[in-house]
């Protein structure tokens, strides 16, 4: 994936088979959107969308750039589960949020750690669709998940 600073992570986002990288034009702050195979009538695709920010003028560690990033989930749904842990060795928590739309799951995956120049950087990647229970979404979801790559030039 394509980065802007030289003292950013490199993010790997995966694809299971039907998923696709939107190549419609983003803001600086989203890195990557792809859109899975669509399975129901009238609803959206299942998609995943990346995003990547530079924390340092805001918060001091990782714990809190994560932190920071769940307040901003609170602000617009109910987070349901907030379980931490770590992604290619830095700290991380998955996310998972009601939206308050009938039938919609949304899953994030957060990633912070401390890059060269004493940059913080933190990523979000957020997989969402309708029917979160659908057996194909959910193996997609955790594929893409699991397989999200957060590292540094030397890691």
């Amino acid at each position: 994936m394509d980065y802007d600073a030289a003292d950013e992570p490199r993010l790997a986002l995966p694809l299971p088979p039907g998923w696709r990288l939107d190549s419609a034009p983003m803001s600086p702050i989203v890195r990557a959107v792809s859109t899975g195979p669509g399975r129901e009538d009238n609803r959206y695709q299942p998609k995943a969308v990346l995003t990547l920010e530079n924390n340092s003028e805001l918060v001091d560690t990782p714990e809190e750039a994560i932190d920071a990033q769940i307040v901003g989930v609170s602000r617009i749904a109910v987070v349901v589960d907030d379980i931490r842990g770590t992604t290619c060795g830095y700290s991380s928590a998955i996310v998972t949020y009601d939206t308050g739309v009938d039938n919609h799951g949304a899953t994030c995956l957060i990633v912070a750690g401390w890059g060269s120049r004493n940059t913080l950087w933190s990523a979000t990647l957020t997989v969402q669709g309708f029917d979160p229970h659908n057996p194909d979404y959910v193996s997609e979801k955790d594929s893409i998940l699991s397989g999200f790559q957060f590292a540094f030039t030397g890691d």
